[in-house]
């Protein structure tokens, strides 16, 4: 349980997780090559930061600000939506 938090909402609880450990072991070996192959085959957009090598929220952000710095240069109006759902993944 994390601490400080009420023991009566699931919400405070953290998972518990427990692979094997070859399965440990093929999860790495599957996610390398996947990478591999799609990074290799360029099957991945261009806009995608998360869990790619040599990208993370900075080259998003600096992107995101280029982006719109040639949108306002050129005469466009310009609209950023941030949406942050917290625990989305909770619910899948």
């Amino acid at each position: 349980m994390k601490g400080g938090k009420d023991q009566r909402l699931a919400s405070s609880y953290r998972p518990i997780s427990l692979l094997p450990t070859i399965g440990k072991v093929l999860e790495k070996l599957i996610t390398q090559r996947l990478t591999y192959h799609l990074e290799s085959t360029n099957s991945l957009n261009d806009r995608q930061h998360g869990f790619r090598e040599g990208k993370s929220v900075d080259t998003a952000i600096n992107e995101l600000l280029r982006n719109i710095k040639t949108a306002r240069s050129d005469g466009n109006h310009v609209l950023v939506l941030s949406i942050d759902i917290k625990g989305a993944f909770d619910n899948l």
